[in-house]
């Protein structure tokens, strides 16, 4: 049914086939696309709303303390580095009086508690009705780190965050580690998993949310945008605003790393009408986190964040502009014994399902076709890992799966998974990377080891090419309901949770031995695990 792909394998060169392989498949793939997707939403339950009391609650928070710190969350920049990002819905000199200087908002930190010896100014964009704020710190390796934000403003009417605290170790003497990861998760559905979280806050050394992060996009109904109050742009970002509330005490104090995904692109799962300017292209996506762009060698181009002194409403940073100069859609970053690859499977590749030309789905200003900057970014970042002392382990991470216990039919667009394969499983086995994690598909599926093309790997397999475990989770919450798997499960999947949400525990132990652990969400037990070793 995909016409890119038949057209690329079928050798079939004559002029009349060529015609018809990119005419009038390309239409019929298109087609079948949409109605699948009608089919698939219409399947869904009615979506879950937000309680309308939560709603009325993180209202009342933006407009009746507009100054205080809020959604606070630390994230991975280096060994020694960490990014506090946090928001305020006032800018900071709106109360600003010619007796006192207007000052920034900014971090200030130790290693004792209420003893901060440190201070570093935020970089601050205005994006919709919030202003971002995003700093830098340095920690001190094996120590407690205790820091605390500021609203910024007139000297005398600056307003701090509460103290938080967290704790970094060096790469070298602490090689072993525990991770949560998880994908679509949103707000509905998701109280048993956020409770795992809260429970082994104080284990993780970070946690990975795969894509589909809020589903403030996908909160009231699933075919339109609705004119109603409780809907469109203001209702996208209340919903986004309580989910990352709702995430700060483990934010504040695990770093909390993100990957795009197809509920990330705008503010409406299926186009852009309706959605303010700077929702759409991953606005929200790129503006609310920092992941490790610059220091992965990730951003496309580098860009200073304007000085917040240049930010008004008018002449705010567009969700482009902030792309460029800090970009989350692809990045790495390193954890012990171990490199994380994150990838973006939504853009910049060829068949991406986001580009400038989508009419349904939302669009991007990304790369499209041929060895796209993220393509070559990746290839050099999984040569890099492997030649870097100490790293032992090599962990991809992305929204889509490259094989997945189902049609590929049932997915949107259809075939959309021929096309990530195709894209990035040869950059990945040819660097034989160790785990593929993805989401996207509302189950949990370990998959067999499987080889470049697919096949279930046995001894002999094993021991004339690379052989890739591969997981799938995507049921850490969302209002949408659980998947169940197609025929060719039997084949592909050797393990399967399709009535259960959760989460994954990701634990190295050593250069030797890691372990992938997924814990119901309903008790908190192991339902399954993956022993990796070398």
């Amino acid at each position: 049914i995909n016409a890119e792909y038949m057209g690329a394998f079928s050798g079939v060169s004559s002029a009349a086939m060529v015609f018809f392989n990119r005419v009038f498949l390309r239409a019929l793939s298109r087609t079948l696309s949409f109605i699948s997707l009608v089919l698939l939403l219409a399947s869904c339950t009615t979506a879950t709303v937000l309680p309308k009391t939560s709603l009325e609650l993180s209202r009342l928070l933006r407009l009746s303390d507009a100054r205080t710190p809020q959604q606070i969350h630390i994230s991975l920049a280096t060994e020694t580095t960490r990014a506090v990002g946090w928001v305020t819905f006032e800018p900071p000199c709106s109360r600003f009086n010619n007796t006192h200087e207007c000052l920034p908002p900014s971090v200030q930190w130790g290693t004792e508690s209420g003893r901060y010896l440190f201070a570093a100014n935020a970089s601050t964009s205005q994006y919709y009705r919030a202003f971002h704020h995003d700093a830098l710190i340095t920690v001190s390796l094996g120590m407690p780190t205790f820091y605390r934000v500021s609203s910024g403003g007139s000297a005398d009417a600056i307003t701090w965050s509460p103290e938080f605290s967290f704790s970094a170790t060096s790469f070298q003497q602490a090689p072993a580690f525990t991770a949560a990861i998880f994908g679509d998760m949103g707000v509905n559905n998701s109280d048993g998993t956020m409770a795992l979280l809260m429970s082994g806050r104080s284990r993780y050394s970070f946690v990975l949310h795969n894509g589909d992060i809020s589903y403030a996009d996908d909160i009231n109904s699933h075919l339109y945008p609705s004119p109603s109050p409780s809907s469109g742009p203001a209702a996208y970002e209340d919903v986004y605003d309580f989910f990352v509330q709702r995430l700060q005490p483990i934010a504040a104090e695990v770093p909390i790393m993100v990957a795009p995904g197809n509920h990330d692109v705008t503010c409406h799962i299926l186009t852009d009408l309706g959605c303010a300017h700077g929702q759409r292209n991953f606005g929200a996506f790129n503006h609310r986190w920092r992941m490790p762009c610059e220091e992965s060698r990730a951003c496309p181009q580098q860009h200073p964040t304007p000085n917040i002194s240049s930010i008004t409403p008018s002449t705010a940073p567009s969700a482009t502009t902030l792309a460029n100069s800090r970009m989350n859609m692809w990045h790495s970053f390193r954890m012990g014994s171990a490199v994380f690859v994150v990838i973006d499977t939504e853009t910049d590749y060829s068949g991406a399902p986001t580009t400038p030309h989508n009419l349904i789905g939302g669009s991007s200003t990304g790369f499209s076709s041929g060895r796209t900057p993220q393509l070559k970014w990746l290839d050099e970042t999984l040569t890099a890992a492997q030649q870097t002392p100490g790293v032992d382990w090599v962990i991809v991470a992305g929204h889509r799966p490259l094989f997945a216990g189902r049609s590929v039919l049932v997915d949107w667009p259809v075939g959309q998974e021929l096309y990530v394969r195709r894209a990035f499983a040869p950059i990945l086995y040819n660097h034989s990377v160790d785990l593929y994690i993805a989401a996207h598909v509302h189950w949990y599926q370990r998959l067999h080891s499987l080889t470049q093309s697919g096949e279930v790997c046995d001894s002999a397999r094993t021991a004339r090419e690379h052989c890739m475990p591969h997981i799938i989770h995507g049921s850490a919450g969302n209002n949408e309901p659980l998947n169940q798997p197609g025929s060719n499960a039997r084949t592909l999947v050797a393990f399967g949770d399709y009535t259960n949400r959760g989460l994954l525990e990701l634990q190295v132990f050593n250069s030797t031995m890691a372990e992938v652990r997924f814990i119901r969400a309903s008790d908190g037990q192991v339902a399954d695990r993956l022993v990796l070793r070398k």
